[in-house]
């Protein structure tokens, strides 16, 4: 299965429907929708101090639990310390001193070495909790679209977090 075109009021439904969620469940289930949509590849960590453990992965259209089996910590290079640092997407290729973390994450993806991908911080009162991971094609780039709406759907799932936890 391939990456489906994205429209802008497709995306900013997904992004609505993100914010309204009823439960964990359907806030689960929407996004892993629009990240199965707009990317071949994906995945989702929970931050806990300077560790991030994953929670859910995706390729080829396929679940890959591997991913749920990954615990890395955030002070060794890689795309994702840097969009923890700036608490603000990572977009462009992953740095080259990044193996420790990024190798075993492709690995458990049965991706190759992607030439793109974006990691984007969930931030919920100040402090990074989540990272989206994700990749386009194998060997492409990212839809400028999907990209350009990751703030707004981070905003939107962090913003679902709080609601449905209070």
């Amino acid at each position: 299965p391939g990456v489906s075109p994205i429209s802008d009021a497709g995306a900013q439904l997904a992004v609505e429907q993100i914010r309204l969620a009823a439960d964990q469940q359907d806030l689960s289930d929407n996004l892993f929708t629009l990240m199965r949509a707009y990317f071949a590849v994906g995945a989702l960590f929970a931050v806990r101090g300077v560790m991030a453990q994953g929670l859910f992965g995706f390729s080829n259209g396929r679940v890959r639990p591997e991913v749920e089996k990954l615990r890395f910590s955030l002070s060794l290079p890689s795309c994702f310390r840097i969009a923890r640092s700036r608490r603000g997407t990572f977009r462009g290729s992953p740095p080259p001193d990044g193996g420790a973390v990024q190798v075993p994450l492709w690995t458990a993806l049965h991706s190759r070495p992607p030439s793109d991908v974006l990691v984007s911080p969930i931030i919920i009162d100040g402090a990074v909790t989540l990272l989206l991971y994700a990749q386009g094609e194998p060997g492409g780039r990212i839809n400028d679209l999907a990209a350009s709406k990751m703030r707004q759907v981070c905003d939107a799932l962090g913003h679902s977090l709080v609601r449905l936890a209070g």
